[in-house]
């Protein structure tokens, strides 16, 4: 019975030792997901129905422009179309009684193809006028106000995933071969005083000549739920 204790022992003991021999190296927590969402329309903001700080579900509406002039387009879009429609139809029945020629229906079906096309258009730009939310996440930043006219190509908010955190962390490059995908990893983050797991991502392909070292990327487990993009700590790999 003593024996097995011993040896119960020795093998923690061992393990313990595998994780703390290695040595010690700070990481970043870096969010997968960051984006600067900008206006694809010249208009007005109308709505914000978020503020910085709020979170938010993958194909939320963040931002509401004034829709007004670009619904109109689309409704004159389509009467366009629609008139294009009846020009088509009545001449191809004069073509069938030989009173137009083949180039006038031609002429008057490529009128309509043009009229559908300029719908469509006018359909996108309508849903252009709701910015939505890419993928969950929070706002960092939200540095326009109702009312506030936007050109298009003007950032509105920046918006960070929450989901899928990554840490960044480098090593000698002498010991890149000693990483593989997929091996565990520990990290003591600093701000919340917590410790987290991970597994190895993948290594990158490059290492620094000046510096001699060599970035690994990790994925956070599922019991991360505390950590937040731009935390760190300290990472210590398992072997």
């Amino acid at each position: 019975m003593k024996w097995r204790i011993i040896l119960a022992v020795v093998l923690l003991v061992l393990l313990a030792h595998s994780v703390l021999a290695e040595e010690a190296v700070r990481g970043q927590v870096v969010a997968r997901d960051r984006a600067v969402l900008s206006s694809q329309l010249d208009a007005i903001v109308s709505t914000l129905r978020v503020r910085e700080g709020d979170t938010f579900k993958a194909g939320a509406t963040l931002i509401d422009l004034d829709c007004r002039g670009y619904k109109a387009q689309l409704a004159q879009a389509g009467a366009a179309e629609r008139l294009a429609k009846a020009v088509l139809h009545n001449t191809q029945s004069l073509a069938r009684m030989e009173s137009a020629s083949v180039q006038e229906v031609e002429k008057a079906r490529a009128e309509l193809d043009i009229c559908a096309q300029a719908k469509v258009l006018a359909q996108l730009d309508v849903e252009r006028c709701g910015v939505l939310a890419p993928f969950a996440g929070a706002v960092v930043s939200l540095p326009v106000g109702k009312g506030e006219f936007v050109s298009a190509g003007k950032p509105l908010l920046e918006i960070v995933g929450t989901d899928n955190l990554e840490v960044h962390f480098l090593l000698p490059s002498t010991a890149a071969q000693d990483v593989q995908p997929d091996q565990p990893f520990v990290m003591d983050v600093y701000e919340i005083n917590a410790t987290v797991n991970g597994t190895v991502r993948q290594v990158a392909p490059v290492a620094d000549p000046l510096n001699r070292t060599i970035k690994v990327f990790g994925q956070l487990r599922g019991d991360s739920n505390a950590v937040r993009p731009g935390m760190s700590g300290t990472v210590v790999l398992v072997r």
